[in-house]
């Protein structure tokens, strides 16, 4: 029997490659218009947070807001875009946990959970 593909699978392959590609150039540009002052306070608090229990990208907005009073990013990409940067580095990683969102912005919106990389528990 010959290898079949569905009506539109192929469609919906390169939409998804495309969909992937514009998620990583935004990424990228979101990081390259952040200060570079407010990239290292995120990512520096984010280092102190994987030697501690598991945590979310909620609990690294709570935390920068009360090391760095006022520091907020110049567009809400950047939060994940520095969370992204730690994984890559290796500092934190997911745990394959997902839990509700407590910000009301993020509409109880399932996120993941963090830990140290490389801390299998």
């Amino acid at each position: 029997m010959r290898n079949a593909t569905l009506p539109g699978m192929r469609r919906y392959a390169d939409e998804a490659a495309e969909g992937e590609a514009r998620k990583t150039k935004g990424i990228e540009q979101a990081l390259k218009n952040e200060r570079a002052e407010v990239r290292r306070k995120i990512l520096e608090v984010i280092s102190y947070l994987a030697d501690g229990p598991d945590f979310t990208a909620d609990t690294i907005r709570h935390s920068v807001g009360v090391r760095y009073p006022g520091l907020t990013p110049h567009h809400a990409n950047v939060w994940g875009a520095v969370i992204r940067v730690a994984v890559h580095a290796g500092i934190i990683e997911r745990t394959g946990i997902y839990t509700p969102s407590i910000r009301a912005a993020a509409n109880s919106r399932m996120i993941p959970v963090y830990r140290k990389a490389g801390s299998d528990e």
